[in-house]
């Protein structure tokens, strides 16, 4: 069995992208045209990488508020949106991070220590921030 099988599968099944019929995996109906859409691509790594980031911050998937806690640490500074965590924060977001990086959503600037927002996914985190408050405000 691959590495870590089982955790992909339920966090798949989290984002809504696949369901589980006894021992099938079921594409969803959104996920399924998705991959219909990479047939004629010649490198789908960055076309997958955002369809992952934006299924990662629909607002209705059962690990959104976590992902919201760990992204409303960034502050726009210097041209950019950053977050200087602390050590119980690199702990606890480990994963999360990881995962961000490795869908180049984020990096990590060594000389700082800090965590940036990749310029393409500026805008997009700007338009998940200025939701997150008016709903704050409305909530």
């Amino acid at each position: 069995m691959a590495l870590n099988f089982n955790e992909t599968v339920r966090f798949l099944i989290q984002l809504e992208m696949i369901t589980v019929n006894e021992d099938q995996i079921i594409p969803q109906p959104i996920f399924r045209s998705f991959l219909d859409s990479l047939k004629d691509v010649m490198q789908p790594r960055e076309i997958i990488s955002q369809f992952v980031v934006r299924q990662l911050f629909r607002k209705n998937t059962s690990i959104y508020k976590y992902i919201d806690q760990f992204l409303s640490n960034f502050n726009f500074w210097a041209g950019h949106y950053e977050f200087i965590p602390n050590t119980l924060h690199r702990y606890e977001y480990s994963g999360l991070r990881n995962f961000l990086i490795d869908l180049e959503f984020l990096y990590l600037d060594h000389s700082e220590a800090k965590y940036i927002i990749a310029d393409e996914y500026s805008l997009l985190y700007s338009e998940l921030k200025m939701f997150h408050q008016w709903n704050l405000m409305n909530s």
